[in-house]
C-alpha cells in the first residue's frame, strides 16, 4: 500500500497483526508515481499490484517500537529545549524593554548569575554595584 500519512500506519499493524499475507509493504508516494489517468483508490491498488509483481517497488522503513520511542523522546526533548530557549529570548527582550542590558554584563541571562541578578531586580534591588556583586566566577572580573 502507499503511505498516506499516519492513517497507513494503522491499517499497516492491522495487517501484519491480523491478516494472513505472505508481505505487506508501505511505499513511498513518491516512488510509487501516479500515473495520468488514474483517480481511484482501485486503480492504485491494481497499479500497486502490477508494480509489485514486477518487483518495482521497495518498501519504506517501518522502525520497530523501541527506535519509534527513542525518535519520540528525542523529538519531545528537542521541542523542549526550543521552547526554553524561546522564554529565554523572550525574557531578555523584556529586559532590554524596561532598559536593563543584563545579557551585556552577562554571557547568558539564564546562567546562575543572570537568575541571581534577575531574581534581585524582582526583588526591587535597583543598584547596579549590588547586582554586580550577585556576579560569580569570572563575571566578577
Amino acid at each position: 500500500m502507499e503511505a498516506t500519512g499516519i492513517y497507513s500506519m494503522l491499517v499497516y499493524h492491522a495487517m501484519i497483526e491480523h491478516g494472513r499475507f505472505e508481505q505487506v509493504l508501505v511505499c513511498s508516494p513518491g516512488h510509487v508515481k501516479n500515473v495520468p489517468g488514474r483517480k481511484t483508490d482501485y486503480a492504485d491498488a491494481e497499479w500497486l499490484a502490477q508494480l509489485l509483481e514486477c518487483g518495482l517497488l521497495n518498501a519504506s522503513f517501518i522502525p520497530t517500537e523501541q527506535v519509534k520511542a527513542a525518535r519520540d523522546a528525542l523529538r519531545y526533548r528537542t521541542k523542549v529545549v526550543q521552547q526554553r530557549t524561546s522564554e529565554i529570548q523572550r525574557l531578555g527582550a523584556v529586559l532590554q524593554d524596561a532598559g536593563i542590558k543584563l545579557d551585556s554584563v552577562a554571557s547568558s541571562i539564564a546562567t546562575v548569575s543572570g537568575r541571581h541578578m534577575i531574581e534581585a531586580l524582582i526583588d526591587g534591588e535597583r543598584r547596579g554595584a549590588a547586582l554586580a556583586d550577585l556576579a560569580l566566577g569570572k563575571m566578577r572580573a
